[in-house]
């Protein structure tokens, strides 16, 4: 069982596993998970809900540092693709978007 608040970890019924903050029994603060699916997050959670700065490695190697709503790129971040691409800037809905303040985002192809 998991404390209303505090830190405590968590293994979820659909496989999703959590060690973090806590608040009024949802994950609220800093925490990480290991989603069921593979994809791994560590960063800031609001009311049970990756959202704020963190980062996203995911299952196929690709990986996002920046900020987050509900698990969802929304804000400015940059995602490394496991192709060798990257995007920096402005996420909207977790799709590529230019705002005003980022009228035109950097994309780049890196070949390591």
């Amino acid at each position: 069982a998991v404390a209303a608040d505090g830190r405590g970890s968590m293994v979820f019924p659909n496989g999703d596993s959590y060690d973090g903050d806590w608040e009024a029994g949802a994950q609220h603060g800093f925490g990480s998970v290991t989603f069921a699916n593979g994809d791994n997050y560590s960063g800031d959670w609001w009311e049970g809900r990756p959202t704020g700065e963190g980062a996203l490695l995911y299952a196929n190697g690709d990986s996002y540092r920046g900020e987050l709503l509900d698990r969802r790129r929304h804000g400015i971040g940059r995602c490394a693709y496991a192709s060798g691409a990257a995007y920096e800037g402005g996420w909207r809905d977790d799709v590529w978007h230019s705002s005003p303040d980022d009228p035109s985002p950097s994309v780049f192809v890196s070949k390591d």
